[in-house]
């Protein structure tokens, strides 16, 4: 993954393979940011639910782990993240769930040609001051480790082609 998206630091050195992340749970994303003149790609760990810039209460999010390419600029959630920090959230693959008439669920996993192809998702990131360490040690640095914690969503679009079959998506 670093050599594929030639990330020039990480934060973190290894990121297990999970074939089921759930919302809230931690992601790698990688973003580029200009570090003393010069543009860094850096991948980072993110929790994967969006809590907005304004939102008073990080619980807000745990419904936005998706965003809808079209409309994301005009969203109030995600506006400030959609103009400032987007970033790629590198994959094997994806599982999309298919509904039956019956309301059960059948998984369909989505790859590329190669199923150890990477594929990089469009995402959207915030920081955010972590409120259980803020109350700990208000004293703390504005760089301090585990002062801020990153949370993330991924920008999704209507699906075409055979994926319309499988992904149900209300406009």
């Amino acid at each position: 993954m670093i050599v594929a998206f030639d990330v020039t630091e990480s934060v973190v050195e290894d990121f297990p393979p999970s074939w089921n992340v759930a919302p809230m749970q931690g992601i790698p994303y990688i973003a580029e940011r200009l570090h003393e003149g010069e543009l860094v790609r850096r991948r980072e760990i993110a929790r994967w639910w969006l809590v907005p810039s304004w939102s008073e209460d990080p619980k807000a999010g745990t419904r936005l782990i998706n965003a809808r390419s079209e409309t994301v600029t005009e969203k109030t959630s995600f506006r400030a993240a959609a103009a400032k920090r987007q970033a790629l959230i590198p994959a094997n693959g994806h599982y999309e769930w298919q509904k039956s008439l019956d309301g059960t669920k059948t998984p369909h996993y989505l790859h590329g040609q190669d199923e150890d192809q990477l594929l990089g998702f469009a995402d959207l990131y915030e920081y955010r001051s972590d409120p259980t360490e803020s109350r700990s040690d208000p004293t703390k640095e504005e760089d301090a480790p585990h002062k801020w914690f990153v949370t993330a969503t991924t920008l999704t679009t209507q699906a075409h082609d055979a994926l319309e079959e499988i992904h149900e998506c209300s406009p």
